[in-house]
């Protein structure tokens, strides 16, 4: 595990005349006597979360949610950011594997990929922009993928015991995985958050009773929906350092409430 220092001394100060104090660059956790961790931990702080979704219509659904935070470093910001890639390979993987096989063996796919791909993306150090324009790239590239549109099919009323169970999968997924988080440090902590709890769950209760194409075009709004979520945490990252928390978080907002206006008026329009 990485991460890039800029006050730390530069490897190529020994090696270039007249730059003995250069500074800046990578910094190995739990080599050359530095910290196993990127941060400091602490397992004393409690951080509870509730949300709740009400369903307007077809189309329209209403999110809330509240929940006691500490407050984020920009370097988690951006593996959040760049956690997304593994969110469009779960989509892709789960979307391919569904042509032939159940919920099951899909999710599993899915997951496998995801963790693959966050695996490999905790050895990545590169600049935000970088990592945003990388995004961007996976993005077009899952929607090029997802283009080809199933038939359609009727939806099946739902059993009352439907919602509540989306609830508890959904719930027992975020406990996991924020439990596992304290340990994990900034970057992988960060590359984690994305993990697709609710397209999971969604998918799983789509598949099942509407079919692999129903759940196919649910990952493709999926993944839509996250340019949103990809520009929330682009700006977050790159304005939290000097801007402090309150500002950059009310002009990441702003900027994903436009940006998430424009991708309802893309769907509306048919282009999902």
């Amino acid at each position: 595990m990485n991460y890039f220092d800029p006050e730390a001394r530069s490897p190529l100060a020994d090696r270039v005349p007249g730059f003995s104090d250069l500074r800046g660059g990578l910094v190995f956790a739990g080599v050359d006597g530095n910290s196993r961790w990127q941060f400091v931990p602490d397992k004393n702080n409690i951080a509870p979360r509730l949300g709740a979704a009400y369903l307007l219509n077809d189309k329209t659904v209403l999110r809330a949610g509240f929940a006691h935070v500490f407050g984020p470093s920009a370097q988690a910001a951006q593996g959040t950011l760049l956690g997304l890639v593994s969110v469009f390979a779960f989509c892709v993987v789960y979307t391919r594997i569904a042509r032939s096989q159940g919920w099951a063996v899909s999710v599993l796919s899915g997951w496998g990929a995801f963790f693959a791909a966050t695996l490999a993306l905790n050895r990545v150090a590169i600049s935000l922009i970088l990592a945003f324009a990388g995004v961007l790239v996976a993005m077009v590239a899952t929607l090029r993928f997802l283009r080809a549109a199933g038939p359609s099919g009727t939806t099946p009323v739902p059993s009352v015991w439907e919602i509540p169970l989306r609830m508890l999968a959904a719930t027992a997924m975020v406990l996991m995985i924020t439990t596992a988080a304290a340990s994990l440090g900034p970057q992988l902590s960060g590359l984690l958050t994305p993990f697709p709890v609710y397209a999971t769950v969604l998918a799983i209760f789509t598949h099942h009773f509407e079919g692999a194409f129903a759940a196919s075009r649910l990952l493709r709004g999926v993944v839509i929906g996250s340019l949103a979520f990809a520009v929330f945490f682009f700006v977050l990252a790159g304005t939290l350092s000097a801007w402090g928390l309150l500002n950059a978080f009310g002009l990441a907002l702003a900027a994903a409430l436009v940006v998430h206006g424009l991708s309802f008026q893309f769907l509306s329009a048919g282009g999902g």
